[in-house]
């Protein structure tokens, strides 16, 4: 059972077996701490408060271990603050208060911060952020396409995995329950209708619980699709799809990375599985389901992507198959990725040649653009590409660019730097930067 709070003040989320986290929010408001939430996730506690001067700022506390840095050791915990290099004298006041609220509560708070919670009192916050503060294991990705902006609300249900890509870019979070998610759906469907709700990993089909989450969010009407982000193992062994009704609403975003078994190994960090793997393809397309397949183009495959795109399946009736190609993200939580990197020189004319061959065969593609990090920078590809660039990038939108992505000086003359999210970090240090030349505005038109 979940407490379910939304106000004009709150909007909480907390489980009956968390309902310790309401007594804390309470005692530290009573005692005058200006908290602005209070998120129980990836176990630990974070505490965010109006800090002096209007700059929040915000209080940890998780299990302590040897080594690690904190400002106080509180029985098993290490207390720590974050967003300030140092606190001024009401800042320190409030965590000292803090301190001594977590002392005092003792036993009554658990050993373990396991599980999901959260207490937002700031909802003014705009509702992405609202969703993501409740839902620490969710990230919201925005694009622009040709029917308009879309919003996508990726869910990491589980961090299991029964392959390991070496150019994996999952992070790794906390498994929430089976309610947890369930909650996140309907909040999802609230905060930000015409989303697409989006099941990943990890794997999600790994969880017991996989049937019931597509499900619940299906039965949200808010939410515009419902896509299964999977590597379709499951659904050639042990899941029947037909357990599933096919809907509109209702999609599967399959990766398959090869057709030749050596390279899919290669690609996944597995030994034979790809038999199941077309299996569960096949099962899903014969299932009536929609089915988009996703290939992340790297060394181990780009000369095979041209004979890939004569073998994948086109689909059944009225359910063709879309393919989907990225680049890699290459995150810095995963240095194997850097070792399959490959030239964009090398990877663009790879992908267009298996593009033509794919759309022969009557299957659609998507441009090289249409993966936000994913994809490549618009100045790589030929000019006959110009016309997908100007739709797929929004003029409105500026993109931050991340710790972990480059662009070289440039850039800062090309027509689209505002929304051209770079390469990654380990690209340019790999290759450096010389293949990122500014566009001529209006060239190609």
């Amino acid at each position: 059972m979940i407490y379910t709070a939304s106000s004009s003040r709150v909007r909480a989320i907390v489980p009956s077996d968390q309902r310790w986290l309401e007594m804390l929010d309470a005692v530290m408001r009573r005692m005058g701490i200006p908290v602005r939430d209070c998120i129980l996730g990836d176990d630990r506690l974070v505490v965010t408060v109006h800090g002096q001067g209007g700059l929040p700022f915000s209080l940890v506390l998780e299990p302590s271990k040897r080594g690690q840095p904190a400002f106080r050791e509180i029985g098993p915990f290490a207390l720590s603050y974050h967003g300030k290099q140092q606190l001024d004298q009401p800042d320190m006041k409030v965590l000292l208060l803090f301190e001594k609220i977590v002392r005092r509560l003792g036993d009554r708070i658990p050993r373990k911060l396991k599980g999901f919670a959260a207490l937002v009192h700031d909802i003014k916050d705009d509702p992405e952020l609202v969703l993501r503060k409740l839902f620490p294991f969710v990230t919201v990705e925005r694009s622009a396409g040709p029917l308009g902006d879309s919003v996508e609300v990726l869910v990491r249900t589980t961090s299991r995995c029964n392959q390991a890509c070496p150019f994996c870019s999952a992070p790794t979070h906390s498994q929430p329950a089976e309610d947890i998610v369930l909650a996140c759906a309907r909040q999802a469907a609230e905060l930000l209708p015409g989303a697409t709700f989006s099941l990943t990993g990890g794997e999600p089909t790994l969880k017991d619980s996989f049937q019931a989450e597509v499900r619940e969010a299906l039965a949200q009407p808010g939410l515009r699709e419902v896509q299964v982000q999977t590597n379709a193992l499951a659904f050639g062994t042990r899941i029947d799809p037909r357990n599933l009704e096919p809907a509109d609403r209702l999609s599967f975003f399959v990766s398959l990375h090869a057709t030749d078994p050596a390279t899919y190994d290669a690609c996944t960090g597995t030994t034979g599985m790809l038999q199941h793997a077309r299996a569960g393809i096949d099962e899903l397309l014969q299932a009536g389901h929609r089915v988009t397949l996703n290939t992340v183009a790297c060394s181990l495959n780009v000369d095979h992507l041209e004979t890939m795109a004569g073998a994948i399946p086109a689909g059944t009736g009225g359910r063709p198959v879309e393919w989907h190609l990225s680049a890699l993200i290459c995150p810095h939580d995963n240095p194997a990725a850097e070792g399959v990197l490959v030239r964009y020189s090398r990877l663009v004319p790879a992908v267009l040649r298996a593009t033509e061959v794919a759309t022969e065969r009557g299957i659609r593609t998507s441009s090289l653009l249409s993966s936000t990090h994913a994809a490549v920078p618009p100045c790589v590809l030929p000019q006959t590409h110009e016309v997908d660039r100007r739709w797929l990038l929004d003029e409105n939108r500026e993109v931050e660019l991340p710790p972990d992505r480059m662009k070289a000086e440039g850039c800062r003359g090309c027509p689209e730097n505002k929304r051209c999210p770079g390469v990654p970090a380990a690209y340019g240090r790999r290759y450096g930067l010389d293949e990122l030349k500014p566009l001529v505005r209006g060239s190609g038109e």
